[in-house]
């Protein structure tokens, strides 16, 4: 008779009649990586599957942009599915469309992908990005934190910009968790940072550039969340001049300088390249926020690493471009 390494019901041939038909539960399938219903447009990638939805869609009360246009939300569901790692939100620059759907483009960044590739959910949150803060707020310290207040939370405590509670980043987050919810298949296994009523913070991943950083930076104050990657970010910094010094020094703004960080900074990385035009500001935040530089560029071991190598666009390239995915590797995931 066979032995049991586990206490179990033996069989032997002897011991079943004739006719009798052995039931083996079959293996249970796994969840398939398929975007959402309603789902506006969709792009195959290796490594899953990117879906583009309607943030109105999501809720009644959000608006698509009024002619400005923030662009559609995008969600990348990574095709190994029973390998999820957690959730990763991503904050695009200014200006920046996850999904444009007049032109039917994807460009949620490099981002996207790369964290698909980690196993995670990503998501391109389309938002009210519209024009620059650095624009907005110029050399005026404490504007820098009253537009984010209002970009992200819909409070309205800052007049250079106008964004209600249903156009706040964190609604149109918590209305498309709501709509994937209802709209994915119901044995999609979500993640423990938005698989419960409430956002758990604590499991989230955040991550942005330049502007998206900045905001992802202002929530990550806010809550302790699990990583923040900074890419060309935060910019938030005034200019003072230094009479005895004969020189100018670059101050970070009010916010970025607050006791009351939730995130420690082990958990916080950054990423800036040497030719940037804001490194200066970018440099002086990391410093207030006691981040340490890395003393290797092609091999990171602090919270920050300096980009040297040569390119067109350094304040964009430690978002977009494939030359530095290690650096985004490192600082995200």
């Amino acid at each position: 008779m066979p032995r049991c390494i586990h206490p179990c019901v033996q069989f032997t041939l002897s011991s079943l009649s004739v006719g009798t038909v052995l039931w083996l539960a079959p293996a249970q399938a796994q969840p398939v990586a398929v975007c959402p219903e309603r789902t506006d447009s969709q792009l195959d990638v290796p490594a899953g599957v990117v879906c583009a939805i309607q943030p109105s869609l999501t809720d009644r009360t959000i608006d698509d942009g009024s002619g400005r246009g923030y662009g559609y939300h995008v969600v990348g569901i990574p095709k190994h599915l029973d390998r999820l790692q957690g959730v990763f939100l991503y904050l695009l620059g200014s200006g920046g469309k996850p999904f444009d759907p007049g032109q039917e483009l994807f460009t949620p960044g490099q981002s996207m992908e790369e964290g698909m590739a980690q196993n995670y959910l990503v998501i391109s949150l389309a938002h009210a990005n519209a024009d620059p803060v650095g624009t907005l707020c110029g050399n005026r310290s404490s504007c820098y934190g009253a537009v984010r207040e209002e970009i992200v939370y819909g409070t309205s405590v800052a007049s250079e910009v106008q964004v209600d509670q249903a156009n706040s980043i964190v609604h149109r987050l918590d209305a498309l968790i709501g709509f994937l919810k209802r709209y994915l298949p119901a044995d999609f296994p979500f993640p423990a940072a938005i698989s419960g009523k409430t956002i758990n913070w604590r499991k989230l991943r955040l991550g942005g550039s330049s502007q998206g950083g900045g905001h992802a930076g202002y929530l990550a104050r806010d809550q302790t969340v699990e990583r923040l990657c900074f890419l060309a970010s935060p910019v938030d910094s005034t200019t003072q001049a230094d009479p005895p010094r004969g020189s100018v020094e670059t101050v970070s703004a009010h916010w970025v300088g607050e006791k009351s960080w939730q995130t420690p900074v082990e958990r916080i990385r950054g990423v800036v390249h040497q030719g940037d035009q804001y490194y200066a500001g970018i440099a002086a935040n990391y410093k207030t926020l006691g981040l340490r530089k890395s003393t290797s560029e092609s091999n990171p071991n602090h919270n920050w690493v300096e980009l040297t190598t040569p390119t067109d666009k350094p304040h964009t390239a430690p978002a977009n471009e494939r030359d530095f995915a290690y650096a985004r590797e490192w600082a995200c995931f």
